[in-house]
C-alpha cells in the first residue's frame, strides 16, 4: 500500500540533502528522480514549500529553521 504523493519524498530529500550542504548532490537528486517518475521539476517544486514547513517543525539549527521558513513561505498561486 502506497501513502501520500511521491512528489513529497521527493521534495523531502532534497530539501534534507541541500540542509546537509550537499547542494549538488540535492540538485543531481532531484534531477533524476524527475526523470525516474516521469514529471516536471514544477511538480515536485510547488511541495517544498508545504515539506519546509514540516520540517522547519522539527529541531534544526537556526540557519536551517530560517531558511525552511523562507521556503515555506514562498507560494505559486495558480
Amino acid at each position: 500500500m502506497r501513502l501520500g504523493d511521491p512528489l513529497a519524498d521527493v521534495a523531502r530529500t532534497y530539501l534534507l540533502f541541500w540542509l546537509s550542504g550537499h547542494i549538488a548532490a540535492a540538485e543531481k537528486y532531484i534531477a533524476l528522480a524527475c526523470e525516474a517518475l516521469k514529471v516536471k521539476l514544477p511538480d515536485v517544486q510547488k511541495w517544498l514549500p508545504i515539506v519546509a514547513a514540516a520540517e522547519s517543525s522539527r529541531d534544526q539549527t537556526p540557519k536551517n529553521h530560517e531558511l525552511l521558513v523562507h521556503w515555506a513561505s514562498v507560494v505559486d498561486i495558480e
